[in-house]
């Protein structure tokens, strides 16, 4: 993120910034949570989290300065590390992507806007930031889509009463994509 003025990093409250898929949002938005689950629970969609699986870091990581960024508590720039949570759910919704997938709400390039409430941060003297709500979302300068295959983490269980097996992998896979006949079972 780039401000106007200095901005003190150690306010910067990530719960406060969202992404949506237009200036007003049209069919995605999302609010950074800004954990992650750690111990296990039920998941941001609904899918139960396993304790410890490819959660790290744990918090969302701030930084400021100037690229290459540096660890200064005052500066223009502000650089975020998602959590894998909030990263993964920003990739399950039509956000920030210029994948082009048949059927999809609105994968285009056009759909990465944040939106911040004046909570978001403060200046040197603990002014805060102006607000950019839903109507004035600002568009990303530039974003670098997903370009990395899902791989399997972890053969989570077998039941072989229901049939059901559970695979998790390092991010979202798309359901409608996933064969079956290509998953083998042996020892």
């Amino acid at each position: 993120l780039h401000f106007d003025e200095a901005v003190n990093a150690s306010t910067v409250s990530l719960t406060q910034l969202s992404f949506q898929d237009a200036p007003s949002v049209q069919n995605a938005s999302f609010a950074l949570h800004g954990t992650a689950h750690t111990s296990g629970g039920i998941g941001l969609n609904g899918v139960d989290v396993p304790k410890g699986t490819l959660y790290d870091p744990t918090a969302d990581e701030v930084s400021a300065g100037n690229p290459p960024f540096d660890t200064l508590k005052y500066a223009t720039w502000v650089k975020i590390r998602f959590t894998i949570e909030d990263l993964n759910e920003i990739k399950r919704l039509p956000l920030c992507t210029s994948s082009s997938i048949v059927g999809s709400l609105n994968r285009t390039q056009q759909d990465c806007f944040l939106i911040i409430t004046s909570a978001a941060v403060s200046d040197m003297v603990g002014n805060p930031v102006s607000a950019l709500s839903d109507g004035i979302a600002q568009k990303a300068r530039q974003f670098i889509a997903d370009m990395t295959a899902p791989r399997l983490t972890n053969f989570y269980s077998l039941d072989l009463g229901s049939g059901i097996i559970e695979l998790h992998f390092t991010e979202p896979c798309l359901v409608s994509e996933f064969d079956p006949r290509y998953v083998a079972v042996q020892d």
